[in-house]
């Protein structure tokens, strides 16, 4: 497992950024979007409001817990689709 400084209102706000590019590339493409993916995008926007001002690992800016290590862990690799 690797190790990273993660600012969690970043984080969050990027998860609703990535969410939001997937339901759109998903409508251009035909495929179905489930109804609940545009609300994982307004929960994820109203955590990373909720962060907002918290330096890394959820403590606040200048605080004891800036700069802390998180764990962050990288997906496995997918095989390569064969033709």
């Amino acid at each position: 497992m690797d190790h990273a400084v993660v600012d969690l209102e970043q984080a969050a706000a990027t998860a609703a950024r990535a969410t939001e590019l997937a339901i759109q590339v998903a409508k251009t493409t035909g495929a179905e979007v489930p109804a609940w993916a545009g609300t994982v995008v307004r929960l994820l926007d109203d955590w990373s409001g909720q962060l907002e001002g918290q330096g890394a690992a959820g403590q606040p800016a200048g605080g004891a817990g800036e700069g802390a290590d998180v764990a962050v862990s990288r997906p496995a690799r997918l095989p390569a689709a064969s033709a």
